[in-house]
């Protein structure tokens, strides 16, 4: 059931708690993979209310507003505690690793 939470989904989260509101470029040259994957993984993060999703209108360098929208993403609160709880459990690998490596 929550077998993507060990995929790009969890990497997702990830880069969110570290730099929130971030468009979907930003993530994908975050995190990488291709755009669709990482828009169905925004979606189905969305379905368990971990992220957020608002439109802000694109803007030129100068500031004016042209056409279309940026899709910009950020963690809702639950999103946060389940990104830290991750983070804590990649420690947490990471440290077993480092005994199972030591000789």
């Amino acid at each position: 059931m929550i077998d993507w939470l060990f995929s790009k989904s969890k990497d997702i989260l990830l880069f969110l708690l570290e730099s929130d509101n971030k468009n979907l470029k930003e993530i994908q040259q975050g995190i990488g993979g291709s755009f669709s994957t990482i828009d169905k993984h925004l979606m189905m993060l969305k379905e368990y209310n971990l992220i957020e999703e608002r439109k802000e209108p694109n803007k030129s360098p100068d500031g004016r507003i042209i056409v279309g929208y940026s899709r910009i993403f950020s963690l809702t609160n639950k999103g946060k505690i389940v990104a830290e709880k991750l983070k804590e459990i990649d420690k947490q690998i990471a440290e077993i690793k480092e005994i199972l490596e030591e000789e």
